[in-house]
C-alpha cells in the first residue's frame, strides 16, 4: 500500500511507496477566507509548482473569486515561500495592480493558513488514516 502525504506550502512533505511504484507528490494549495463572504476554491495541484505555475493558479482560480468577493481594493496575504516572491511572481502581482501585504520570514505562527491546514489534516487523515490512490486522496480533500 502507498501513503501519499499532501504537499504543504514549506515542501516539508513524506512519501512511502513501495520500490516499484512511481512517485506521486499532491501538491495542495489553500486559500483560507476568515471572513463570512464564502471560501474560496480548494485548487489541487499535481507535482512541484513553480512561478508561473503559481501565477497561473491565482490568476485562474483565485483572482475572480477575490474580485467578486472582495473588490479590486484588498490585500493579497501569503507567506514567504520562493514561488511567491520570485521575480515573476512580483511582476504578475504588478501588472495586476495587485496589493501583496509584506509578511516577516520564518513566521509560521502568524499565518492563519496553519490553522486551516491543521483542520484540513484532522479531517483527511483521522486516526492516521492512508489513502490507495491519489483520486482518494483528492476525494478527501474536496470532502474536508
Amino acid at each position: 500500500m502507498s501513503v501519499y502525504h499532501v504537499q504543504t506550502h514549506n515542501d516539508e512533505n513524506r512519501l512511502c511507496r513501495q520500490e516499484a511504484e512511481p512517485i506521486v507528490v499532491i501538491s495542495t494549495h489553500l486559500e483560507l477566507n476568515p471572513f463570512s463572504r464564502g471560501k474560496s476554491p480548494l485548487v489541487v495541484l499535481t507535482g512541484r509548482q513553480n512561478s508561473d505555475d503559481y501565477v497561473y493558479t491565482v490568476s485562474e482560480c483565485l483572482l475572480h473569486f477575490a474580485h467578486l468577493n472582495y473588490g479590486v481594493d484588498d490585500i493579497y496575504q501569503q507567506d514567504n515561500a520562493s514561488l511567491h516572491t520570485s521575480k515573476r511572481t512580483r511582476e504578475f502581482f504588478t501588472e495586476e495592480d495587485i496589493k501583496v501585504l509584506d509578511w516577516p520570514s520564518k513566521s509560521p505562527d502568524l499565518n492563519p493558513i496553519e490553522n486551516l491546514w491543521s483542520i484540513m489534516s484532522r479531517r483527511v487523515y483521522p486516526n492516521g488514516k492512508q489513502y490507495e490512490s491519489v483520486p482518494q486522496l483528492k476525494a478527501a480533500l474536496f470532502e474536508a
